[in-house]
């Protein structure tokens, strides 16, 4: 196994190239197997230091075998020595699991065009799985910060689990001012984790999410939504009563109205208005 490129001190500039990680082991009919994580190989790796990409091709969507990698892996080494990682361009697509992979103690900006003198260019990531995953770790100091400007994300894969962005640890700060999140089977923004409620760990402010809605019920019919635009798995106990996260849309929202795909607005007055209610029941939604 090996990576494409690594960087683990310093600063780094990447202004154009390929880059394409191969791994020990192969996924099953070119994608969907575990190829993210830090033991995964690469096109792109930041163990620590500071990267800035503003174009070049990390990955390759159409390997398969041992070249069937992920995008990027982004980690620092502990919370007094983050890594940084800023994304003003580049394309993230891989057959793998993960076009781009965040873990702990780091610190990420996507911000297409951007850098020095607007010399990025598209942001574009893509894996079986997910564009983005907010990786889980079990560190309570962890000070991960993402801020998405723009960019698209997508999950592109066919099975039973496809997200833009799958959210899977509930320290890590994310906040999403613009983009473009598509889940092909699932949701544009999944909840793997829940965030919190006072403050949330993730606060969105624009953008543009794409899922496939479901619905399910239990207690006294009590109907409700999982997956979708913005959403979660469906979660419930043993006599079939929801018991999953319950995560309110006004704590989620940090600014800005939220619409669905006919471009009505969705109300968010009440503590009731949380996601497995209101935009996991949409396909499509928009925040501006």
């Amino acid at each position: 196994m090996g990576d494409g490129i690594r960087v683990k001190n310093g600063t780094v500039n990447i202004y154009d190239g390929t880059f394409v990680g191969a791994d020990s082991y192969a996924p099953p009919n070119g994608g969907g197997s575990v190829m993210a994580g830090a033991a995964a190989s690469y096109g792109f790796k930041l163990y620590g230091g500071t990267v800035n990409i503003y174009n070049g091709t990390f990955g390759n969507p159409n390997a398969t075998g041992l070249a069937a990698g992920s995008g990027a892996f982004v980690m620092g080494t502990s919370a007094s020595s983050k890594a940084k990682a800023y994304i003003y361009g580049g394309t993230f697509k891989v057959a793998g699991q993960a076009g781009f992979s965040i873990y702990q103690y780091v610190e990420v900006l996507f911000d297409e065009y951007g850098g020095e003198d607007g010399a990025g260019s598209k942001i574009d990531a893509q894996g079986y799985e997910a564009g983005m995953t907010v990786e889980y770790h079990v560190n309570s100091d962890n000070n991960t910060e993402i801020t998405v400007r723009s960019g698209t994300f997508k999950g592109s894969g066919s099975s039973t689990f496809a997200n833009g962005i799958w959210y899977g640890e509930g320290t890590s700060q994310l906040t999403i001012e613009g983009g473009e999140f598509i889940g092909n089977v699932t949701s544009g923004l999944y909840f793997h984790a829940d965030p919190g409620n006072s403050p949330s760990n993730v606060l969105l402010s624009g953008g543009t999410y794409q899922g496939i809605s479901r619905s399910d019920s239990g207690g006294w019919f009590d109907t409700w939504y999982y997956n979708g635009a913005i959403g979660h798995a469906n979660s419930t106990n043993i006599v079939g009563a929801y018991n999953g996260y319950q995560i309110e849309l006004s704590s989620i929202i940090a600014s800005g109205n939220i619409y669905d795909a006919s471009g009505t607005q969705l109300y968010l007055g009440s503590s009731s208005q949380d996601i497995r209610y209101n935009v996991s029941k949409q396909n499509y939604v928009t925040i501006r």
